[in-house]
This record gives C-alpha cells, sequence and structure tokens, in this order.
C-alpha cells in the first residue's frame, strides 16, 4: 500500500479514544479520530461505524477522517449499522421482564433493526417456554428455544446465522444471567467469551462485558455468509465518493504546505465537510462480515430520561398493533384506557396478549412523564 493513501473499513473497537478499524481484506489498524470528528456534536465515532481512514503514520496510529452514513443507530449500547437482535430471556432465573423484553422490541423496531426472542434454559420451565413463546409468536416475532450449556441445545440457531449477509452486523440483547455469552460460545466455540455465574443474593447475572466489540463470523465460526446484492455498487460508489474527495484533500494539502504546521501531529489531509457525507448520501456496504457485537448489555432503556421515541411513536413500535392503527373510534385514541379503542378491543378478543398491551400501557406512562429534550439525528446519519 502507498503510504498516504486513504483507505476504508469498519470500526470494531473503541477504548480510551482509539478505534480499532478492520478494512475487507481483515486487515486491522489502530486509529484516532481526526480534530473536526471529535470537535462536532453530531459525529461520535460508534462501533459499527464504516469510515475513511489514513493508515498509520511513523507515530504509529492513523487518523480516521469521515464517517460514512449509517443504516441505523443505538446510542445505549453505542452501536451503529446493527441489523439483527436476538433479544435472549430465561425460562426460569434470572425471571424474565416482559416490560423489559417489549422495551427491548420496541427500541429495536424504531431503529429499524430486526429483532427475535431466544428463549434459554427452557429445560429447567418448559411449561414457562411454551407461554412466553406463545406471546411473542402471536405478537409476529420469531422465537427460538434453546439450552445453551446443552450439547448441541443452541444449533436452531444455526441455520439464522448461515443466512446472514457479509454487511450485517448482529448482537445478542438481554438481562444480565441470562446466557448470552453462553450461547454465543455454544454456537462459535472458538470465540470463548467469558460467562459469569448468577448472584445467588439477587438471582441476577454478573456483567461480564466490559465494551462493545465486534467480531468477524467468518474468522471465527467459519460461517458461510449471503453476498450482498448490491456489493458491486457499493464499491463503485465508495469509489466515486474517493475520486470526488480526492481533487478537495489535494487542494487543501497544497494550501497547509504554504502554511507553519504544527510538528507535534503529523499532517492529515481533512474532508472540506469532515464527517457524514453529502447530504442525502446513501450507506456503503465494504464487506468483510458478518460481525457479531459483543456488547456490555442493553440495560438503560429508561424511556424518560433518554430520547428513543415519544407517545405518538410507540403505538407503532409494537407490531400486532400496527394493522389496527387508525381504526379506533377517537382519531387521537392512546389506546390506553378509551372506548372505542380498535387496540383494547383485540386484547379482549384475545387477539393481543394481555401482557404486551400492560406493557405498553406502562411505556406510555413513562414516556407522558418524559423531560422535553431536543430532538438528536440518532437513527440515521
Amino acid at each position: 500500500m502507498t503510504a498516504g493513501q486513504m483507505e476504508w473499513g469498519r470500526v470494531i473497537k473503541g477504548v480510551g479514544g482509539r478505534y480499532t478499524v478492520r478494512t475487507a481484506q481483515g486487515v486491522c489498524h489502530l486509529c484516532l479520530p481526526k480534530g473536526a470528528l471529535k470537535k462536532h456534536a453530531q459525529m461520535t465515532l460508534t462501533v459499527g461505524d464504516v469510515v475513511r481512514f489514513l493508515p498509520e503514520s511513523a507515530a504509529g496510529e492513523g487518523y480516521i477522517t469521515e464517517i460514512f452514513p449509517r443504516r441505523t443507530y443505538l446510542r445505549r449500547p453505542p452501536l451503529s449499522n446493527l441489523t439483527r437482535v436476538f433479544v435472549v430471556a430465561a425460562a426460569t432465573t434470572p425471571a424474565p421482564s416482559p416490560l423489559y423484553l417489549d422495551k427491548l422490541f420496541s427500541v429495536c423496531s424504531y431503529a429499524g433493526i430486526d429483532a427475535c426472542l431466544v428463549i434459554n434454559k427452557t429445560k429447567k420451565d418448559t411449561a414457562k417456554a411454551k407461554q412466553m413463546q406463545a406471546v411473542y409468536e402471536k405478537a409476529g416475532y420469531d422465537v427460538y428455544l434453546t439450552n445453551a450449556v446443552e450439547p448441541h441445545g443452541a444449533d436452531v440457531l444455526k441455520p439464522v446465522l448461515q443466512t446472514l449477509r457479509e454487511e450485517d452486523i448482529v448482537a445478542f440483547a438481554g438481562a444480565s444471567g441470562v446466557g448470552k455469552s453462553s450461547l454465543i460460545n455454544a454456537l462459535l466455540p472458538a470465540l470463548q467469551l467469558p460467562t459469569g455465574a448468577l448472584s445467588e443474593k439477587i438471582a441476577r447475572g454478573k456483567h461480564t462485558t466490559r465494551h462493545v466489540e465486534l467480531f468477524a463470523l467468518p474468522e471465527i465460526g467459519q460461517i458461510a455468509c449471503c453476498p450482498t446484492n448490491s456489493s458491486k455498487t457499493n464499491d463503485a460508489q465508495i469509489i466515486k465518493q474517493s475520486s470526488l474527495q480526492a481533487e478537495g484533500m489535494e487542494r487543501k494539502t497544497a494550501a497547509k504546505q504554504k502554511t507553519t504546521v504544527d510538528q507535534s501531529e503529523p499532517s492529515v489531509p481533512e474532508m472540506s465537510v469532515p464527517g457524514f457525507g453529502a447530504e442525502g448520501e446513501e450507506p456503503v456496504n465494504i464487506g468483510g462480515g458478518p460481525y457479531l457485537a459483543d456488547t456490555p448489555g442493553f440495560g438503560m432503556l429508561d424511556l424518560q430520561h433518554f430520547d428513543f421515541f415519544d407517545c405518538s411513536e410507540l403505538p407503532g413500535t409494537f407490531r400486532e398493533f400496527v394493522p389496527l392503527l387508525g381504526t379506533c373510534r377517537y382519531t387521537k385514541c392512546t389506546h390506553t384506557v378509551e372506548e372505542g379503542c380498535a387496540i383494547r378491543a383485540a386484547v379482549r378478543r384475545g387477539d393481543i396478549a394481555q401482557c404486551r398491551h400492560n406493557s405498553y400501557c406502562a411505556m406510555y406512562a413513562e414516556l407522558k412523564q418524559k423531560d422535553a429534550y431536543p430532538k438528536t439525528a440518532d437513527k440515521k446519519i
């Protein structure tokens, strides 16, 4: 590779302000964000971002100069371009929380992320597992029953992984102690994520993951992926963007050579508009995956203090509500207590599970008390 040549890759890890960027060829580079990226309010680098970077300088570190548009974005945990979430619950201990699970599904739905339910430890209480399965299958979700500690207890998920595309990023989400890491280790033994025992005092798990990190499935598990249908188009798009921006970078570099340059930091070409590229620019795929995201959890689902969505957007995050929206007696029906509500009528008929509606009402009440936070460009950039 020619010195100073710009490349693109995906951020797979970020610790202490330094980011590991992996190219489609599997080469990893330790990089720092360029100054303009660090100062911009809406340009926080997160794991999963597709970026343009200048590889290692004489100091041994590269520089990230641009973040490409994101398909999806989660603030907690901070993760970009996530395409599928396996929501994991335990059939027994720790006791499943319907409200927590439904918050996870709603957050994923609002962000445009596909989600399914994995019920682990089903051998301990098969009846409870079947009951949960019926609720979420009625809501329109795929449900998988597993026993991660049993031989072949997670094999039901292997065909799902086989359908992943090379641009996909998947994550396992759920409360501590439900067996997320055990499931991953059963599916991908080479990874061997640390697992923690349940606390006997509080019957909850102990956190074993400290930061978000992506692992390339082809490298750790020999997982074959479905090639993206648009890889050639996206590669051409990136090349075109590179050529269009190269002229601007060359002009800036030439201008900088006429001025005094701080010798404490290597001279790095800056983008004319650093950050997320041109307005309306489509997200790009660089291949190299699919990836598995190991995260410290989705524990902070405080709808009142974090800007996920508001009351008016909440009904659309419940899959089984969507066909009935707009059919209530009152135009501004909240679907909580009103007479003539089509959703409440569906609950009475048994078409919608009562526990799902209970979660909806609890989330609605939480959002009603939400402080007025300014909207941020979190969903897509």
